[in-house]
């Protein structure tokens, strides 16, 4: 199978090109191509003139992050025999990343790897945030992500023949790449890997809307998720996937925020802060 890399590129995330196509040009498999969807930066074919090897450049096509992540879907489940391995454009990842996923994905129809969390300027905060808790290698299916979730696409290699499963949008400007990927797993039934065996250095910085790592999970943080989590239910009971015990589960959980008060966790997946409300604050 081919493989290729690819990314989605934006006037913000010029920003942090060189870390990326530095963290591209050291990967120990070199049998890779890289398409970028680009969207709104002009001639972006000269951004990456540092690139060694094979570059598409296409353009985005959507009003919001959705409508992108959507539309670029669709040009990709046209592809055929095709490894797919994301990562974000201000994120780096480790030198061993591309050649493991590809491995990977001889076996699974996807997988995604650990996050690293690093700064704004890349410094390394926490190594290895989740194979504390799920160790070196973990299957999981789209059960295990219902409630919480830890496939992104900052971190994830899929088949392109997975796609063709169908993916249905959704007229909401979804910000969590958690809505795809429920809708990948529920219809596929496939077991999925988690592998800490190469990670995405996740970058922490203003424009990142989810965060990693834990810390003190203020009420307005709180609040955050929980509407963010409401909307993405809503959005797959909207194309035709029953969460109604997800939803009554989470309002039920909204219905303790007046006694809540701020606590911290540690590593937590991406939107499980909701569970702080099942402990001490409820």
């Amino acid at each position: 199978m081919n493989v290729l890399v690819i990314t989605f590129l934006y006037p913000e995330g010029i920003t942090f090109l060189d870390d990326f196509l530095f963290s591209l040009n050291q990967q120990d498999c070199s049998s890779f191509e890289l398409m970028v969807f680009n969207d709104g930066v002009e001639r972006p074919e000269t951004f990456f003139s540092e690139f060694k090897g094979q570059l598409t450049c296409l353009s985005a096509k959507g009003d919001t992050l959705a409508q992108v992540r959507f539309n670029a879907l669709d040009y990709l489940q046209t592809l055929q025999d095709t490894k797919l391995i994301f990562c974000d454009i201000d994120d780096t990842m480790s030198s061993n990343r591309i050649e493991c996923l590809s491995l990977l994905l001889d076996k699974y129809d996807v997988v995604c790897n650990d996050l690293s969390v690093v700064d704004n300027e890349n410094i390394l905060i926490i190594k290895n945030l989740w194979c504390q808790r799920l160790g070196s290698r973990f299957e999981f299916d789209y059960n295990f992500i219902a409630q919480s979730n830890v496939v992104g696409f900052g971190n994830v290699a899929f088949k392109s023949s997975i796609l063709r499963t169908g993916i249905l949008p959704t007229n909401e400007d979804i910000v969590a790449d958690w809505f795809i990927f429920y809708q990948i797993l529920f219809r596929s039934k496939i077991i999925a890997l988690f592998t800490a065996d190469c990670t995405t250095l996740y970058r922490q910085h203003v424009n990142n809307t989810v965060g990693a790592g834990g810390g003190l999970v203020s009420v307005k943080k709180l609040h955050s998720i929980i509407n963010i989590k409401l909307n993405h239910y809503k959005a797959l009971v909207d194309i035709g996937i029953n969460m109604k015990a997800e939803i009554d589960d989470l309002i039920s959980k909204q219905s303790k925020m007046a006694s809540y008060t701020p606590t911290s966790i540690n590593a937590p997946f991406w939107w499980e802060e909701t569970k702080l409300l099942d402990g001490k604050n409820s």
